[in-house]
């Protein structure tokens, strides 16, 4: 979910006081990786799956700028992603070595998530349906679910 994904609902006065420390990408893969969270290989249609956002997407000028740090998701679980095109890679202009592909949804619950860096526990920022939309996604950043770790959130 790079840079042309949807903006997020605009943050309560409660959010506006800094609670943690957000792990940042890197951060972020590191986690998985220590938990045995598994990068996405074998997916199928409507299988949930977990997307790690990139640095450019958390930044002041990506599409949660207008939030506080720590309300700035470091990861997302898709509930019901219908298609990735592994099959048509899209090379980026500015920088020819990142690659993305359309991730595309007709619906479903996207659950936004933090990881606190100091006690290493994620923590749902929000939950919202999608209707039908296109995301460019990093294969590196793709993983199985783990609902162990990121539950499905509530309605």
């Amino acid at each position: 979910m790079g840079p042309e994904s949807f903006k997020s609902p605009p943050a309560t006065s409660s959010e506006a006081e800094p609670k943690y420390e957000v792990m940042n990408e890197e951060q972020t893969l590191q986690f998985l990786r220590e938990h045995g969270v598994k990068p996405l290989t074998r997916w199928l249609p409507r299988q949930p799956l977990l997307y790690v956002l990139e640095e450019q997407t958390r930044s002041d000028e990506g599409p949660y700028g207008d939030r506080p740090k720590e309300q700035r998701p470091s990861i997302v679980r898709l509930d019901e992603p219908t298609a990735i095109h592994f099959d048509a890679p899209h090379h980026d202009v500015e920088d020819p070595g990142r690659v993305v592909y359309k991730l595309e949804t007709d619906g479903g619950r996207i659950d936004y998530y933090a990881i606190d860096a100091k006690t290493k526990t994620p923590v749902l920022l929000w939950s919202r349906d999608t209707k039908t939309k296109n995301y460019n996604v990093r294969a590196e950043g793709l993983f199985s679910a783990s609902d162990e770790l990121f539950s499905k959130g509530k309605d």
